[in-house]
């Protein structure tokens, strides 16, 4: 006998399929409990009835909400297993990624920590009365669109800015958990990305794969195996060259060897230069993989799966003579701010602060008792100009007022304005001190 009420997921068979997260949410509304109790009792009931299963609960609640239980790791793979026999849905793991778990190593960043909605999808779900749900495929970061509507994803309520997914008590999922505001409401764009300018479109098929077969699971190291195959195919035949122009050399041997992890994104960029389904390379078929196309396809990778740029290491010792030279050169004339020096020797800011910061400290505090000394020369200068204009008036017969003497002065000197003021002011008091009206 189930423990929990028997609700289907809602998109089987679809690349609309509902994420695990999404399913907790509307089960902990329907029984009118926490997240946090739904699950505490679901796996004391599950450990009751199966000895040999981990009497303690997992710490769900440490590392996130309920959106990151979609990836293909073992918290996952029990919170399914757990809820597929208390609410008695067998395939409730369609609704997650564990059918990557052997084929692909941990893909750090592929997976969004929060759930994520299209505002026109929730919309929809506002004007039939349905109460809607989260989308397995809204959770990859790499789909940033909505491939229905082509809409922006948003991941906060656009009234009071809360997420949605909490382990705490549940509205309908189309309605914010915080102010009940219509998460429809949430549009972050008006103009939607047309359809054939939409990204990670084989992410959308991917989902689409695991929503048909709850009991899909990759092949382990699926593609590691295949590029393997197609290196010793290609060493055989000797036909290295052809191979490096689908895949670079460097990413190939690091693949073959074992050297480079094979996350999701390796594997959709390896696809890409192979002119290959992803879903066809995580399952093995080598079959249609090897040269399907011109070499040249992949030569311009789209910019979502570009491998990361090498960051340029600098040379330390390097960077440290060349602050010493710059501090010998400073004299009382000059002392150039931080970020001027850290453009003269080629670094950031930060990196200067990081790595010299006893330099950095000395540098800022120059140029600190350098901009004061400046400043108090400025401010004599305006006094002494200030002091010589109005002495020049008395001596001729012809008082200026203070606004007056502003306005010559400016245009004479150039000085700040807000310095001639004050200078003004302090000398014009010392002229007059009986009159006290300030200057128009």
């Amino acid at each position: 006998m189930a423990y929990l009420f028997h609700i289907p997921l809602r998109g089987i068979g679809t690349p609309d399929i509902e994420a695990l997260g999404s399913y907790v949410q509307r089960l902990s509304l329907l029984h009118g409990v926490t997240a946090s109790k739904l699950i505490k009792h679901t796996f004391k009931w599950y450990s009751s009835r199966n000895p040999g299963f981990r009497k303690s609960l997992p710490a769900f609640y440490s590392s996130g909400g309920l959106a990151i239980y979609v990836r293909p790791n073992e918290a996952t793979h029990e919170l399914a297993q757990v809820l597929a026999a208390a609410a008695g849905v067998h395939d409730i793991r369609s609704g997650t990624f564990l059918a990557l778990r052997n084929a692909l190593h941990r893909s750090v960043g592929a997976f969004s920590r929060h759930f994520r909605w299209c505002p026109s999808c929730m919309d929809e779900f506002r004007r039939s009365g349905d109460p809607g749900y989260y989308k397995l495929q809204w959770h990859i970061e790499a789909i940033t669109h909505c491939h229905i509507h082509g809409c922006e994803l948003v991941d906060r309520c656009c009234h009071c800015g809360s997420r949605q997914d909490g382990f705490g008590f549940k509205s309908i999922c189309r309605c914010c958990i915080k102010c009940g505001a219509e998460l429809s409401a949430c549009a972050s764009t008006t103009n939607p990305v047309r359809s054939w300018e939409l990204k990670g479109m084989e992410l959308v098929e991917l989902v689409e794969e695991i929503a048909k077969d709850h009991n899909l699971m990759y092949p382990d190291n699926s593609v590691q195996r295949l590029v393997a195959h197609l290196f010793d195919d290609a060493w055989e035949k000797g036909q290295e060259q052809k191979l490096w122009k689908q895949i670079p050399r460097d990413e190939c041997l690091s693949i073959v060897s074992g050297h480079q992890a094979v996350t999701l994104t390796n594997a959709r960029r390896i696809a890409f230069h192979l002119g290959v389904r992803l879903t066809d390379l995580l399952s093995g078929d080598i079959e249609n993989a090897p040269y399907l196309l011109d070499p040249d396809w992949g030569s311009k990778l789209p910019e979502d799966i570009r491998p990361k740029k090498r960051i340029h290491r600098h040379q330390r010792d390097a960077i440290y003579e060349e602050l010493l030279s710059v501090l010998d050169s400073q004299t009382e004339n000059e002392a150039p701010p931080l970020r001027e020096v850290a453009r003269q020797v080629g670094v950031s800011v930060g990196y200067l602060h990081y790595h010299f910061p006893t330099i950095s400290r000395t540098i800022l505090d120059n140029h600190k008792r350098w901009k004061e000394e400046h400043r108090l020369v400025i401010r004599k200068q305006a006094r002494q100009a200030a002091v010589q204009f109005f002495t020049q008036s008395i001596d001729s017969g012809k008082p200026q007022s203070r606004k007056g003497a502003l306005r010559i002065l400016r245009q004479e000197t150039g000085l700040p304005k807000h310095v001639l003021r004050e200078e003004i002011n302090t000398v014009h008091e010392l002229f007059w001190p009986n009159f006290t009206s300030r200057p128009g």
